[in-house]
């Protein structure tokens, strides 16, 4: 574990995560992801709690305050959080499951599928809201905009698509531009902008009131992109 400004600081004392394959802060505690394993991390002691074995691989990782969704390739699993302790509390059944995230506002989980489908999900009870097909290709990174009325997902031709997610609607952008699939997305400038990366050592940066517009920025290559402020 490490601090800002400081560096390293020890590492988890009990951790039983040997190859961790996703990270995610789920109040005050860290919850780590290897195979089908899950282990909660108290990031003030460098403790973990007790390993909760699922049937199958963790594939990706979205929380709330006190839950966490992980998704496998068949499925979606609820677990409810206390202290170190993981439990489950529902689950529901699907197929090709590829990349997840929720909405701001805690309430609606999208999945995106290897099969270019996006899958919308009560984040309560974990009921379908609806889908969406797109181009066919594999989703490879989802995100909301900041007041989750939109939806971006990347696949693995190097688009990205924006959903409508009350219409559960594609809008028409054309925003093909990239020759590798896109792994990271984020919404900038209040979400009038996104933030594409693909792993052909570019990052695009999209306008949605001037969807023509566009700007690249030339990097190394990336599997990911984070919003860490608002300029």
């Amino acid at each position: 574990a490490c601090k800002v400004g400081t560096g390293c600081i020890g590492r988890v004392k009990n951790g039983k995560i040997s190859r961790s394959t996703g990270l995610e802060m789920c109040g005050s505690t860290l919850l780590s992801a290897g195979g089908p394993s899950l282990q909660l991390i108290d990031t003030s002691t460098l403790s973990g709690g007790d390993v909760l074995k699922l049937e199958r691989d963790v594939l990706g990782l979205t929380t709330t305050e006190d839950q966490a969704f992980v998704m496998t390739r068949e499925g979606l699993v609820a677990l409810a959080v206390s202290g170190l302790t993981l439990s489950k509390t529902s689950d529901t059944a699907f197929e090709n499951g590829n990349s997840i995230t929720i909405s701001p506002d805690k309430q609606t989980i999208a999945v995106g599928t290897s099969k270019g489908q996006i899958l919308l999900f009560n984040a309560s009870d974990l009921s379908s809201i609806g889908d969406v097909t797109l181009a066919g290709h594999p989703i490879l990174s989802v995100k909301f905009s900041p007041a989750g009325d939109l939806l971006a997902a990347g696949d693995s031709k190097g688009e990205t698509h924006v959903i409508d997610v009350a219409a559960k609607e594609s809008r028409k952008m054309g925003w093909k531009f990239q020759s590798a699939g896109v792994r990271g997305l984020a919404f900038i400038k209040g979400g009038t902008r996104i933030v594409a990366a693909a792993q052909s050592r570019e990052m695009l940066v999209y306008n949605l009131e001037s969807p023509m517009k566009k700007k690249k920025i030339q990097h190394s290559s990336l599997n990911a992109v984070v919003e860490i402020d608002d300029d």
